[in-house]
């Protein structure tokens, strides 16, 4: 599923990739596109930008937790949902 949205991961991507242990039991088909723009074209393009560096494949490129919720997707105008509606989630969330 990944693989499909990301694309196939390469060594210039993730340095070691065809070193993990687990590859040498797999064999990734070749898909060479990465569909993330694709998939969600209808979100900002703060949003997108903000995707490509969680789903980025190598771990030392990838964002950082803490830059992911500092990054100005989470500011920008207009914003995902009010205030308040996020309150009212987060509350029906710790109820679960």
């Amino acid at each position: 599923m990944l693989v499909d949205l990301l694309g196939t991961p390469t060594e210039s991507q993730w340095p070691g990739f065809s070193d993990l242990p687990l590859m040498k039991n797999y064999e990734l088909r070749d898909q060479p596109h990465n569909r993330l723009t694709l998939k969600f074209a209808e979100q900002p393009t703060t949003c997108i930008a903000l995707l490509h560096k969680i789903f980025t494949y190598g771990p030392s490129k990838r964002i950082t937790a803490e830059k992911c919720l500092i990054n100005s997707y989470f500011t920008d105008q207009p914003t995902a949902c009010n205030l308040d509606t996020l309150v009212t989630l987060l509350k029906k969330a710790d109820e679960i």
